[in-house]
């Protein structure tokens, strides 16, 4: 049986973030779990479409950063010069990170910490960072418009943003059984890690549903003032990297 989920919770910021503490320590298990580890080679592609060399020394926002699971993958990446900023507004996915940090394979890029909301970067300067990566986050935001008008801010001319979300499956018995899946297996297996059933798990594949699909999300970048957006979808869809672009002014 399904949670149901207040039509007012996904307006509310806070809300949000004080479910995601709840679900903190487990939620790389949980994604581990829910795709077959297989959201492990997505992020591969991620860093590789920030189209940033390895060993190089840059400047990259991890936006949403969760866990920072994301945020290790671009540390290591990068060379030990460049900077990784991973933002987040949920205390407890950052306490995850920083002792995911104190245990990751050095040499890597320095990564900074801030507990920020998404929608107002007011920490960061305007053309502050060469790619900016958003994982798993943006459906997550009450305000997408504002995220991703800031987003374009604080990247620098000719930067990349890279978004991976879920997306839409075009193929009808296909999308039915990812339905199914997403709709009544997934919160189960929420409430394998957490007996106590938490609301996020239910809520996670209700936000998925209500997150626009592939060419949706493509407008909205068009609209914030990226160029140059396009995507990739994967396992039919049901994933999907954006790519989109700040060109010079």
């Amino acid at each position: 049986m399904r949670t149901s989920i207040p039509k007012n919770f996904f307006y509310d910021a806070e809300k949000i973030r004080e479910n995601f503490d709840t679900i903190a320590t487990k939620y790389d298990r949980f994604n581990d779990w829910i795709t077959l580890r297989i959201h492990r080679y997505w992020k591969k592609k991620v860093v590789q479409k920030t189209l940033l060399p390895k060993g190089s020394s840059f400047h990259v926002l991890d936006l949403c950063c969760g866990s920072g699971d994301l945020s290790l993958r671009l540390a290591l990446h990068l060379g030990v010069k460049s900077t990784v900023t991973a933002v987040d507004f949920s205390e407890k996915m950052l306490s995850v990170l920083k002792s995911r940090l104190k245990r990751a394979q050095k040499p890597h890029a320095d990564v900074q910490i801030y507990q920020q909301d998404a929608v107002s970067l007011q920490n960061f300067a305007s053309c502050s960072f060469a790619a900016v990566v958003l994982s798993f986050g943006l459906r997550n935001i009450t305000d997408r418009e504002a995220c991703l008008k800031e987003t374009l801010r604080v990247l620098q001319p000719e930067g990349n943003l890279i978004v991976l979300d879920v997306g839409k499956v075009r193929f009808r018995l296909i999308d039915l059984l990812f339905r199914f899946y997403f709709e009544r297996v997934v919160p189960q297996i929420g409430k394998v890690l957490h007996p106590e059933g938490y609301l996020m798990y239910s809520y996670l594949p209700a936000s998925a549903e209500r997150y626009p699909d592939q060419k949706g999300i493509q407008i909205e970048l068009q609209k914030a003032g990226f160029a140059r957006v396009s995507y990739e979808n994967f396992m039919f869809g049901s994933a999907v990297i954006h790519t989109a672009q700040k060109v010079k002014t």
